[in-house]
């Protein structure tokens, strides 16, 4: 497939009006099931709100299951 060349400056010319900002996305799985995940998850939550608070992460959330309604750990 071909095409024209497109270069990050490029990108940041044509979208100059917007917030420009680098953002980073980390995928998580659990390893060891999800006893682990759970007996953290309350304190794992606080640290999260707290970050959300200082303007530090946009948002988090988790990956559901194909059913929409359950949960294996999956987050990003």
């Amino acid at each position: 497939m071909s095409g024209p060349h497109i270069t990050k400056d490029d990108i940041l010319k044509a979208s100059a009006g917007m917030l420009q900002k680098q953002l980073f996305v980390v995928f998580t799985s659990p390893t060891n099931g999800m006893g682990p995940v759970m007996e953290n998850i309350e304190e794992h939550l606080k640290f999260q709100v707290d970050l959300e608070q200082r303007g530090i992460m946009l948002g988090a959330g988790p990956f559901w299951a194909d059913d929409e309604h359950t949960w294996n750990g999956e987050a990003w």
